[in-house]
């Protein structure tokens, strides 16, 4: 009985490794792709739709990071960095301040 149960608690397990390894997030991780890869996915799609990656320095860091996302994606984060800039105000007192 106890070989039985120790069976089925280890069969248990199996199965709920291998559902947790299959189910996802459904996202694709495209920093883990070659170039060969990342070009067959861009193929078909829009430019603003393409998938990008970019190898930059973030800031008040100097460790590199590499970040993939569409090139709509980066437009609006770069947009939102200069609105962002825009809202700030100089004071020579102060230096800068946000709004």
């Amino acid at each position: 009985m106890a070989k039985g149960m120790l069976r089925l608690i280890s069969l248990c397990c199996a199965a709920f490794t291998l559902v947790a390894c299959a189910s996802g997030s459904g996202k694709i991780n495209f920093n883990a792709m070659s170039a060969e890869e990342l070009a067959a996915h861009n193929a078909g799609l829009a430019a603003m739709e393409q998938i990008v990656c970019v190898t930059e320095r973030r800031s008040g860091s100097h460790i590199k990071a590499t970040q993939c996302m569409s090139r709509k994606e980066f437009q609006e984060r770069d947009l939102g960095v200069v609105s962002g800039i825009r809202g700030a105000s100089v004071d020579s007192r102060a230096g800068i301040r946000a709004w």
